[in-house]
């Protein structure tokens, strides 16, 4: 179940979302739109950790808790790369026969 919400986060795309968890405008700060709905699925990532900190043994909390913040470092950095490839392509889409683009 956590496996794809991992992989639904990554197939978001850049447009606008009534789901503010989804909306990577948003999460740029490029969206100023209003955002109605809250996703059900996504907090389930954190409920998962919270539920695992309340089981494990106290010397295992930090363990998680470094192992919650790679993944959503790795999370992040995926959101990233999606934008980014989001607006390459939409940059790619607007140009005409005599138009090019310095990827530096």
């Amino acid at each position: 179940m956590y496996v794809k919400l991992a992989l639904k986060v990554m197939k978001v795309n850049a447009e606008h979302d009534e789901c503010i968890d989804h909306c990577l405008p948003y999460a740029f700060g490029e969206c100023n739109k209003m955002h109605s709905i809250r996703c059900s699925h996504c907090p389930k990532l954190y409920s998962f950790f919270d539920k695992l900190e309340s089981i494990l043994p106290a010397e295992e909390i930090q363990l998680i808790d470094d192992k919650k913040k790679k993944l959503l470092h790795y999370l992040a950095h995926q959101t990233r790369k999606v934008y980014l490839n989001a607006q390459v392509q939409v940059n790619l889409l607007e140009l005409d026969n005599d138009g090019a683009i310095l990827n530096c």
